[in-house]
C-alpha cells in the first residue's frame, strides 16, 4: 500500500479490480468510480484486464515525465508552476 497528499479518482471503464482503502476492501467493476481521499493508505489489485481514467488533485509532479512537453509548448516545469 502507499499514500500521497493528492485525492485520487478512478473511473473503471472495463475490467475488475480489488481496492483497499484504509481498512476497507471491496471489488470495483466497469462503471464504478473509486475515490481515495488524500493521505489515506490504498492499493489496487488488477483482477481482470482493465481500462480506467484516473485524476489526481492537486497535481502530483512525480507523475509527469521531466522531458514531456505539454500542449501549447509548455514544459512540465511550467505546468508545475500553474
Amino acid at each position: 500500500m502507499h499514500r500521497h497528499d493528492a485525492e485520487q479518482l478512478t473511473f473503471l471503464i472495463e475490467g475488475k479490480i480489488e481496492v483497499v482503502i484504509g481498512h476497507e476492501t471491496f471489488v470495483a467493476s466497469a462503471g464504478d468510480v473509486v475515490v481515495v481521499p488524500g493521505d489515506v493508505p490504498h492499493e489496487f489489485r488488477i483482477l481482470e484486464r482493465m481500462v480506467a481514467v484516473e485524476a489526481v488533485s492537486p497535481l502530483r509532479p512525480e507523475l509527469i515525465p521531466s522531458d514531456s512537453t505539454q500542449p501549447g509548448g509548455r514544459s512540465s516545469g511550467a505546468m508545475e508552476q500553474l
